[in-house]
């Protein structure tokens, strides 16, 4: 049986929530008060501007003197002057309305931004009151929006868990892709095999040999953590065995360094390729964890909808 009673909570956020939606729409209003503001001062100083220049036009009219008015062929400076004065009396009547329309404009803006003051505790209040509400939901089986709220709770649970994952799974990818960029430096060092003296060849070589075990490793962390996450082996076509085939490529060289040069140079192409792998798949990882902050920020608008549509 669905029970329709509201709680006093429910009631409670019911009330506060219809406050909000009110001052909201003050807010929204006071919005257009500032845009309007702004007009009408723009519109005052620009008057301004134009009363002082009819000024100077009444006074340059009533200071002309015979000779001038000879010459002058817009008509009589009485009819001018009229009009000029006339022109000055309008602006000047239209500054006034303005001036008061700004001074009934500023009051109402001090009186509705005291009123935005009520929204932030509002909204704290709120806040408080949907977690009793989310309490009382889940505390009883009864609650027509109690299974919906468990199975939405679940799915923020598993998405934040999964969140995790993949971060764990990006910073151990990046770390292997940076230890990746290293290891190429170094075989690219190690092409100019011919150039080098017995003994730098060989800790030419140590670095390298080094340098692949800490790629192994790193590659075997991430493939941990991109399990976790149900990523195989199979999904990655990664090949972990770089130690020995750099260990046997060394042994090689000893013999012969023409093998070494044409081993050495598809072991550099394989790095490259395996570089351009992890890379793409630390690309996978943020669209996922993109797409995992999304379904996450979904799952808690779906929360706070059911508890609104529980009051």
């Amino acid at each position: 049986m669905i029970h329709t009673i509201m709680t006093p909570i429910a009631e409670e956020i019911k009330k506060l929530v219809e406050e909000i939606t009110r001052l909201k729409r003050v807010n929204n209003h006071l919005e257009e008060l500032y845009i309007k503001m702004e007009k009408d001062l723009n519109q005052k100083n620009y008057l301004t501007e134009l009363l002082n220049k009819k000024q100077y036009d009444v006074d340059a009219l009533e200071h002309m003197n015979v000779r001038s008015l000879f010459y002058k062929v817009l008509g009589s400076q009485e009819t001018q002057l009229e009009k000029e004065r006339q022109d000055y009396l309008q602006i000047a009547l239209n500054i006034k309305d303005l001036n008061k329309q700004i001074e009934l404009d500023t009051f109402e803006i001090d009186v509705l931004k005291k009123q935005m003051d009520n929204i932030a505790p509002l909204e704290q209040k709120i806040k408080a009151l949907k977690s009793k509400r989310e309490e009382e939901i889940l505390s009883n089986p009864k609650e027509e929006y109690h299974r919906l709220l468990r199975s939405l709770y679940k799915e923020q649970e598993e998405n934040s868990k999964l969140k995790i994952e993949i971060e764990e799974a990006y910073n151990a990818g990046f770390k292997a892709i940076v230890s990746i960029e290293k290891l190429y430096e170094q075989a690219g060092n190690a092409r100019y095999w011919g150039k080098w003296h017995r003994t730098n060849r060989k800790t030419i070589m140590d670095d390298v040999v080094q340098q692949s075990h800490t790629v192994n490793n790193l590659l075997s962390r991430f493939e941990v953590e991109l399990r976790d996450i149900g990523v195989t082996r199979q999904d990655l076509f990664l090949d972990l065995n770089f130690v020995q085939s750099w260990v046997h490529l060394l042994a090689e060289a000893l013999i012969q360094d023409w093998l070494y040069e044409q081993k050495l140079k598809k072991s550099i192409e394989n790095i490259a390729a395996l570089h351009a792998r992890i890379k793409s798949l630390l690309e996978w990882l943020l669209s996922t964890k993109n797409a995992t902050n999304q379904k996450l920020d979904d799952t808690i608008k779906k929360i706070n909808n059911v508890i609104e549509h529980s009051i």
